[in-house]
């Protein structure tokens, strides 16, 4: 209860009282979700009409290259990516872009909602290390198919030289008598 008091001019006190239980409650709602999405992993951000941040988690300003969040508000996310998405305002989108960071190329999925008055919420995710951990599997796998072809070869080899062994020494055999 938040209690307010006052003195009128003929000297008269007057008490108020606000009960601000509700508004406390909502407080520290917002406070838990905001300290969330900080926590985030993932890179939340929130851009305007035009594509400017208005909002961007610690997480967005390392995936977008900005040494604090404050640097990256009111620069376009998009200039960020060599190739970026397209979308049609209003409309949600998904894209897998690349960004040049001191010549390696990071690959991000970037998905992004729109907002009712505008703007979208947008959310990055760094994939580089799933895509090159896919790609050494696709080698690995390469590598044991080529390793199983050539262990059946082997086992054939050895297999037809077994057999020919046999009949040579069947031939030896018949010839030394």
């Amino acid at each position: 209860v938040l209690l307010r008091a006052g003195l009128l001019d003929d000297g008269e006190l007057v008490v108020s009282a606000t009960d601000v239980t509700a508004m406390k409650s909502a407080q520290n709602l917002l406070t838990q979700r905001l300290a969330a999405i900080e926590a985030a992993t993932d890179g939340i951000a929130v851009s305007d009409t035009e594509g400017r941040l208005i909002y961007l988690n610690s997480a967005a300003s390392n995936l977008l290259g900005f040494e604090v969040a404050t640097t990256g508000l009111g620069r376009k996310w998009r200039e960020r990516y060599t190739a970026p998405p397209q979308r049609q305002a209003g409309e949600p989108f998904a894209a897998t872009v690349q960004r040049d960071v001191d010549g390696k190329p990071l690959t991000h999925e970037i998905t992004g909602s729109p907002l009712a008055e505008g703007g979208a919420v947008i959310v990055i995710r760094d994939i580089t290390e799933n895509l090159e951990t896919e790609a050494r599997e696709e080698d690995l796998m390469q590598e044991l198919i080529r390793l199983q072809r050539q262990e059946a070869i082997a086992q054939l080899t050895a297999g037809v030289a077994h057999d020919f062994n046999n009949l040579l020494s069947s031939i030896n055999g018949s010839a030394t008598l």
